[in-house]
């Protein structure tokens, strides 16, 4: 089993944030149906570093940056936020998916002080909801056409997760 940890979202991870950025399997999971260009990749990058709403992460692997994690929505008042995470072509299906989200679900709980984190995932993404649904997600809610992909509507899945200190 691999080590995986969460560093900062820094400059040195930005080359293969933006290659993994062109891989048409991350691009179909994310929803993300245009080119991401350098310029467009550096101005992402500058705001999320100025956004209090968001906190980004690196998924470090045995010492390799392996895909990125991050929570946007990041509500004080409701310790609330929704989360994101994906992994470069080259590391999926190398068991590290699962100590990736449990090192995110660690942060949010920990350091970020929150109750809920909940996520919103392609109901075709049957991997992904795999996944969630494993390290204990809930499904909220199931969004018909919620988004527009490539002219397709696409069916969202609402999931949340509540440690079970916060349910009593």
């Amino acid at each position: 089993m691999a080590a995986v940890r969460l560093d900062a979202l820094g400059e040195e991870h930005l080359d293969a944030t933006l290659r993994w950025m062109a891989d048409e399997d991350l691009r179909w999971g994310l929803l993300l149906d245009r080119e991401v260009t350098p310029e467009l990749h550096r101005g992402w990058f500058s705001r999320t570093k100025e956004d209090t709403s968001q906190a980004i992460f690196a998924i470090v692997a045995d010492g390799a940056h392996a895909g990125n994690f991050g929570f946007r929505h990041i509500h004080r008042q409701h310790r609330t936020a929704e989360l994101w995470m994906y992994l470069g072509a080259e590391h999926r299906g190398s068991g590290i998916a699962k100590p990736a989200l449990r090192a995110g679900l660690d942060c949010g709980f920990g350091s970020l002080a929150l109750r809920k984190i909940s996520l919103l995932v392609r109901a075709d993404n049957h991997r992904a909801v795999s996944l969630y649904t494993r390290a204990g997600f809930v499904e909220e809610g199931f969004l018909r056409a919620e988004q527009i992909y490539r002219g397709t509507a696409i069916d969202m899945i609402r999931m949340a997760y509540f440690p079970a200190s916060t349910l009593s």
